[in-house]
Formats: C-alpha cells, structure tokens, sequence
C-alpha cells in the first residue's frame, strides 16, 4: 500500500476499545472533578467531536452511557469490568500489552485503567453515604 506505513495500521483503536477508553475517561473526571463534561472526556481519549458524539450516541442506545448528565450507567460498569477481565486474558496469553490500551498524549498524563476505576468506585460511596 502506498503511501501508509504499517504502524499506522496497527495503531487503530477497535470500537470496542474506544467504548471502553470512554467509559475510563466519563469514571475519571467523576472520581476527579466531581462530573464529566463532553468536551474534556472527548479530549481525553482524542476523538475528534464529531465522531466523539455518533460514540457517545451508540453508547447511550447501548445503555452503556446516559448524557444528561454525562455518566456511566450499571450497563457500562459491566462493559468496563468484562472489558478489564478480557484484556487479563490477552495479556495471560501474550496478546495484548501489558500496559494500558488508553492513549498516551504527552501533554496529559492518564493514569491506568486500575487506578481509574478504584477512583470512581470510591467517589460513588461517598455520594451514597
């Protein structure tokens, strides 16, 4: 193929890993800002605007996402814990790299998927308590 290297082929996120890396960032800035704004979670996972919102559509018919307020629902929790245990699988067997799939910029430093969800659990029972 002309023109394209074979890096840029392989660096493309799957839409499944990009739900995912959403639903990361929507859990961050709840368990860091105290709520999730499109603009900044679009940043975040750097999807240009237009197709941030046909995902964030797809993922509110899904039921993974409700987007007034921007949240993630139980659905999406789930989505988030399988998607963690399958990447587990992958990295067991050497398929998948052992650090996170979310992109790296080098102007914002995102912390792993880990750290993320333990972040928004807590956040959650304390809006509970």
């Amino acid at each position: 193929m002309t023109g394209t290297d074979s890096s840029s082929l392989t660096s493309r996120r799957s839409r499944p890993v990009i739900f995912y890396e959403i639903l990361l960032a929507i859990r961050h800035f709840w368990a860091s800002r105290g709520e999730a704004r499109i603009t900044p979670v679009q940043s975040h996972v750097n999807i240009p605007s237009s197709r941030f919102r046909e995902f964030l559509r797809s993922m509110e018919k899904a039921g993974l996402v409700k987007l007034n307020p921007l949240d993630v629902t139980s659905t999406g929790n789930e989505y988030v814990e399988e998607f963690a245990r399958f990447l587990k699988f992958l990295e067991k067997y050497g398929l998948a790299p052992k650090e996170s799939l979310t992109y790296h910029q080098s102007r914002v430093v995102q912390p792993h998927w880990a750290d993320i969800i333990a972040e928004y659990e807590k956040k959650i029972r304390t809006k509970t308590a």
